[in-house]
């Protein structure tokens, strides 16, 4: 008998890596919650970048639905929600499309360190004593 070819092969979730979404998810979960109060801190991002560079983009997707949603139940649910969700997704789009063709482990020396010198000098352009930062 031939398979049928009109069926989608499902995404393969064993134990391992759903043990470790979920213990992605309550860190941002955690994180978020700890620094609630001081604004533009989001460690969610930071490791939702991570987990898109390491993992895919499917496992982002999974992890910042999955923490958004559940934050936001203490938080507080609202439209913000879904204006939430889509920002994350395109932050992990972007991350998936863009940066992860320069993120390999085989990657040259030099080009860590063109990125390295980007990072420095782009910090040392912006003057914090300017008049738009006060």
């Amino acid at each position: 008998m031939e398979p049928d070819r009109n069926v989608k092969k499902t995404v393969n979730f064993g134990v391992r890596r759903l043990a470790l979404l979920s213990i992605l998810t309550a860190l941002c979960y955690v994180g978020r919650m700890m620094f609630q109060f001081i604004p533009n801190v989001q460690p969610v991002t930071a490791v939702l970048i991570i987990l898109t560079l390491t993992l895919g983009m499917t496992d982002g997707f999974i992890v910042a639905i999955l923490s958004i949603v559940l934050t936001n139940f203490l938080l507080g649910m609202g439209p913000w929600t879904i204006a939430q969700i889509a920002s994350f997704g395109v932050l992990i789009v972007v991350t998936g499309l863009v940066m992860k063709p320069f993120y390999s482990m085989s990657q040259k020396r030099g080009l860590r360190i063109v990125f390295a010198l980007f990072a420095f000098f782009g910090d040392c352009f912006t003057d914090s004593s300017s008049p738009s930062f006060r």
